[in-house]
């Protein structure tokens, strides 16, 4: 059955920006609107809400309503603690009937045998419901905005405002509509001198630009939020009467050891390709660098590396950071920070090594002091973790001194970047997509949770519309298989197996997007093998094959590696060398983004959304980045997983801690590095005899090489060049010979010397050419003998 309500009026976010300059402060003035909407009732009997450019939210076991997040950028001299938001001019309506509100899911995972169901604390749950709220008679949320805690990347300062157009009320099933809201958004701004902050490095702030084209895209309000940056700049360099010395910047740092500078064979050749090839100012830091500076306690690895980036990203414009070292959070030399996200849990899976904290330099993950980093929510105030990066962050392993595993992976990103011959491989996913669990799985209550309905979202939402091509594995095996007629299945209806995930992966794809359980080197699918008669899906009738291994990873093709998201558990354990991410990057993968420790998911019918943090959520904002935007690898992900909100708590901090990049943040899915002619040798020399000389032609660059032979100039009227083959030809990065013959047949004694100009879509050269003649003896001034003489 479905019921569809009247649509109002389209989304805007009418603007009625204004300053209160003086003594008591300043706001942002703002109108938000909902949108079309329609409500649509789901196979259990729940009203779904669906509202064009919002997506459902909702605290575990509460009211799920559609949402939206607005980011406001602040002047960066605001006073955090001054900061209000106020309604006013509320156009509401009361919807007429009776609505049964979907409650959102809990945080699911099922590791080490166990199925684990998180509602968060202090709740009620009855089916499902939290009756803390279901059996109240009011409406909730109580407000259709709320205000979340501000925050930074790099200069800019804002705050989130989230909008929930629909409030619920439980007992009565009345549905609430703010068509329209007014918002106010007062601060006061502080002096210099009470920011904590010396006036010089303000000016440093303030003059950093690098993030600015995200700023662009992420503020509703960035050409008014602009103006105030410019503007204080230039009253803070009024101040002090200077600018800024100009300092060497470098937009891409590797952070690393002496031992693997001294002996990787490729890394100067990686630094030369990003700044040669690509444009990169490249920086090499090693523990010369950081290892004498003093982080904020314990003062371990992690926080020296930490401090030695808060210390210089801003004057070296630092964008993309690449650690390269062992990751081990207690005994790596480039640690991953161990965080606890979830410390005092009773299931005990309570922490998450991370690079997440490489990436946000602004907030202290220690705030409350504890030496416990990154715990919900001790961690979570002012000034502490935000999850706004400063800086986008990827990494390549080593362990046990492997050298030669980091230069080949060093060697294949440098090709890959270089985009020789047809890339279009890459704009192709394969999606291979397991169940979770099964309706009421060990009594759980839990609805089925089923990959089947991640590739519809994908293909429908943004594979189709950038032209990449797909195919889907879904389950096959079993009771309750997913059946033939699933959206999008493959033309033969294979199922996903370990077999079928290996033999449709050489067909080559450049995105590969899976769905399953995990451990440290596999990943598995679950099916229901049997039944004991009570219809009820229990452990012992569950069989779990691997569909994907570390073991498997040696069977891909290198030459063609993939980016891989991994939906599932335990992948990227960064303590065991033989962990399935890096098994994958390299062999079979450019990128990989998995779990460090246990992930969560949201248990039914998946939907994209941006409040819990799940982990198929990640992936999906994570690809959406890159087909849509093209995006950087490490710029994607920390653009995906910044946006989500904390409505699992913890939960929520775990999978955003949890997801980390294996590879360079700064590659692109599409990359052509133009071609670029390369002619060797640019000149032949004939001799007195020789009649034929080749040259070469070559790609140094990337594509496809266009090339074609001129017009020969020749150093005079005689023309002795008979032939040139062939005159013209493509290539990607093999070889072109070129034969050119020469004749001296009616050419009198000398030099001659000619220009034959190659010309190409990657440049132009040109190849010199010179022959010489033997000049004919000289013609004797006595012809006749002389007398007795021999003729």
């Amino acid at each position: 059955m479905r019921k569809k309500i009247k649509a109002i009026t389209e989304l805007f976010v009418l603007y009625l920006f204004f300053f209160a300059f003086g003594l008591y402060g300043e706001s942002i003035n703002w109108k938000l609107s909902s949108t079309n909407y329609q409500i649509v009732k789901d196979k259990d009997g729940f009203d779904i809400i669906d509202m064009a450019g919002f997506s459902s939210g909702g605290s575990p076991g509460d009211q799920q309503l559609p949402q939206k997040i607005f980011n406001f950028a602040l002047p960066p001299d605001v006073d955090i603690s001054s900061i209000t938001l106020n309604l006013s001019e509320e156009e509401t309506e009361l919807l007429g009937g009776s609505y049964n509100i979907k409650p959102a899911p809990p945080a699911t995972t099922w590791v080490d045998g166990k199925f684990i169901v998180e509602w968060g604390k202090d709740k009620n749950i009855v089916n499902g419901k939290n009756m803390k709220v279901y059996g109240i008679d009011t409406f909730f949320p109580a407000s259709p905005v709320e205000i979340l805690l501000p925050s930074q990347m790099r200069k800019w300062k804002f705050v989130r405002v989230v909008f929930i157009p629909f409030q619920y009320n439980p007992v009565s099933g009345q549905l609430l509509l703010t068509k329209s809201v007014g918002i106010s958004i007062s601060f006061n701004r502080a002096e210099i001198s009470r920011m904590g902050i010396s006036t010089p490095q303000f000016l440093t702030t303030l003059s950093d630009r690098v993030m600015d084209d995200v700023a662009r895209d992420m503020f509703v309000n960035f050409n008014e939020a602009n103006l105030w940056y410019e503007e204080t700049k230039k009253q803070v360099q009024k101040e002090i009467g200077e600018v800024l010395s100009s300092q060497t910047t470098y937009d891409y740092v590797i952070i690393t050891t002496n031992n693997i500078k001294n002996n990787s064979t490729k890394l100067n050749d990686f630094v030369h390709h990003k700044e040669y090839n690509l444009g990169h100012s490249v920086k090499v830091v090693t523990e010369d660098d950081f290892g004498t500076l003093t982080g904020q306690p314990p003062n371990g690895t992690a926080e020296k590396i930490r401090q030695w980036l808060i210390n210089n990203y801003l004057s070296m414009g630092i964008r993309y950071v690449l650690l390269i070292g062992n990751p081990d959070p207690v005994s790596g030399d480039i640690p991953m920070k161990m965080c606890w996200p979830r410390k005092g849990a009773e299931d005990k899976y309570e922490e998450s090594p991370t690079d997440y904290f490489y990436a946000d330099l602004t907030g202290n993950w220690d705030l409350n002091g504890d030496g416990d980093f990154g715990e919900y929510p001790d961690d979570g105030g002012i000034g502490g973790v935000d999850f706004a990066p400063e800086v986008y962050v990827g990494r390549i392993p080593v362990y046990n001194n492997d050298y030669g595993s980091l230069d080949r992976i060093l060697q294949k990103i440098m090709d890959y970047e270089i985009g020789a011959g047809d890339i279009s491989w890459r704009k192709k996913m394969l999606l291979p997509v397991a169940i979770s669990n099964y309706e009421n799985e060990d009594d759980s209550g839990c609805p089925r949770t089923d990959g089947r309905n991640l590739p519809k979202r994908v293909i429908e939402n943004y594979l189709n519309s950038k032209g990449f091509s797909y195919f889907v594995l879904y389950e096959k095996a079993g009771l309750d298989p997913v059946p033939d007629t699933a959206d999008y299945d493959n033309p033969s209806h294979t199922g996903i197996s370990q077999t079928s995930v290996i033999n449709e992966w050489l067909n080559t794809y450049g995105c590969v997007f899976w769905w399953g359980h995990g451990d440290v080197t596999g990943v598995y699918r679950e099916y229901w093998s049997s039944d004991d008669g009570d219809g009820v899906p229990e452990r012992a009738e569950m069989s779990w094959p691997t569909f994907f291994t570390s073991a498997s990873c040696s069977s891909l093709d290198n030459t063609k590696p993939s980016l891989v998201y991994q939906c599932s558990c335990l992948n990227g354990r960064p303590e065991a060398s033989d962990n399935l991410e890096y098994a994958l990057l390299k062999n079979g993968a450019i990128g990989t983004v998995s779990a460090s420790r246990v992930s969560w998911y949201a248990p039914g019918t998946w939907e994209p959304g941006l409040y819990w943090a799940d982990n198929a959520g990640i992936g999906y904002y994570f690809f959406k980045e890159i087909v849509e935007g093209n995006t950087p690898f490490g710029e994607a992900l920390y653009l995906a997983k910044s946006g989500f909100g904390d409505l699992w708590g913890g939960y929520s901090w775990m999978n955003k801690m949890d997801f980390n990049l294996y590879g360079d943040p700064s590659l692109l899915l599409i990359f052509n590095v133009p071609p670029v002619l390369n002619v060797d040798p640019t000149s032949l020399d004939f001799g007195r005899e020789e009649e034929a000389e080749i040259f070469n032609i070559r790609n140094t660059g990337g594509g496809t090489l266009h090339w074609s032979i001129g017009k020969v100039v020749y150093n005079g009227s005689y023309v002795w060049i008979t032939s040139i083959s062939p005159l013209s030809g493509t290539t990607t990065t093999e070889t072109d010979v070129v034969t050119v013959n020469v004749s001296r047949t009616g050419l009198s004694g000398g030099t001659y010397t000619a220009t034959i100009p190659v010309t190409s879509d990657g440049g132009n050269q040109d190849v010199t050419v010179s022959i010489r003649v033997n000049s004919p003896p000289l013609k004797p001034t006595n012809v006749s003998p002389s007398n007795g003489a021999t003729g």
